[in-house]
């Protein structure tokens, strides 16, 4: 069965809710055994930090990418997946950040990036950072708890870290792959099933 990302992660009792702002939310996720061949659908746009353990994710083309441990994966929203979660000394955790539209444009719009007409690049592997970092174990310590943030804050944190993740980066191509995410066609139905 195809699960849908995040609001599968809503249902889970297993998943830290830390941030939640309708589809726009950071969510906790630890495990302690293998999965293999996990299928999903990304329905907004998401950030993968790998904690602890190893990601592998393979998208409806073929593409493989590994993800260990300190690195970030991004994902544009309407990807299909197939993921494989490798627990390194006893689990696999991650935070997992996943952003509506207008969390995105909102960030775009502040740095007044052009719209660029390339395409939006899946399964980009990002590097993390010491702020990074600093910044989620903030999160987990403040809200990961039974304290909730206020949905209004979600969307301020949210934008925070995309602002980390940017300045973490050595290359233009998170920004590009942010900015062509407005300009990303969609799938009909019948070609996303083929594929």
């Amino acid at each position: 069965m195809l699960k849908i990302l995040p609001q599968l992660f809503y249902e889970s009792p297993d998943i830290k809710k830390v941030l939640v702002d309708g589809l726009s939310c950071a969510v906790f996720k630890r495990v302690d055994e293998p999965v293999w061949h996990k299928e999903g659908y990304v329905s907004t746009h998401a950030i993968t930090l790998v904690l602890k353990g190893v990601l592998r994710i393979e998208n409806a083309d073929g593409l493989l990418v590994e993800v260990p441990e300190n690195k970030m994966i991004f994902l544009p929203k309407g990807l299909y997946t197939i993921s494989d979660i490798l627990p390194r000394q006893g689990s696999f955790e991650a935070m997992v950040f996943f952003f509506d539209n207008e969390v995105i444009s909102s960030f775009v719009n502040s740095l007044n990036l052009k719209n660029n007409k390339d395409r939006c690049v899946s399964h980009l592997v990002l590097d993390s950072s010491e702020g990074i970092n600093i910044f989620t174990r903030s999160l987990l310590e403040l809200y990961g708890g039974k304290e909730k943030a206020h949905r209004q804050l979600a969307h301020m944190r949210l934008f925070e870290f995309l602002d980390l993740v940017h300045s973490a980066q050595n290359t233009e191509c998170f920004l590009t792959a942010l900015a062509s995410l407005n300009n990303k066609e969609r799938k009909g139905l019948r070609e996303f099933m083929n594929a």
